[in-house]
């Protein structure tokens, strides 16, 4: 959760806008999920799925399960599975974003 890739910096972006306006989320990754509310880390503790988007959004009565890519990055094979599980089975909301100005229009 540290590294310096484009994408971990659109990660910081959007935390802290979300952190701004209060929105609840969650940060998930290979090495377990992040409440940044209440500052705490949740080691891996199941078997880690591939293609779980990295950000899980909580705002005016919807799920949003976000996918941040950065540059020309498309979907992976995992990616495009999650994406089609979770809008047959759930009633979420899947994105993907690539700039803090994309999640501003999803969330309106």
């Amino acid at each position: 959760m540290t590294s310096n890739t484009p994408e971990t910096t659109l990660r910081n972006q959007i935390c802290y806008y979300l952190d701004k306006l209060q929105i609840r989320y969650l940060v998930y990754d290979c090495k377990g999920s992040f409440n940044p509310i209440k500052k705490i880390f949740f080691p891996k503790k199941w078997p880690y799925r591939k293609g779980v988007s990295d950000l899980i959004i909580w705002h005016n009565d919807n799920t949003y399960f976000i996918e941040l890519k950065a540059g020309k990055n498309k979907q992976t094979q995992e990616q495009l599975d999650f994406e089609a599980w979770i809008v047959r089975n759930n009633r979420c909301i899947y994105r993907v974003v690539y700039s803090l100005n994309d999640l501003i229009l999803i969330l309106k």
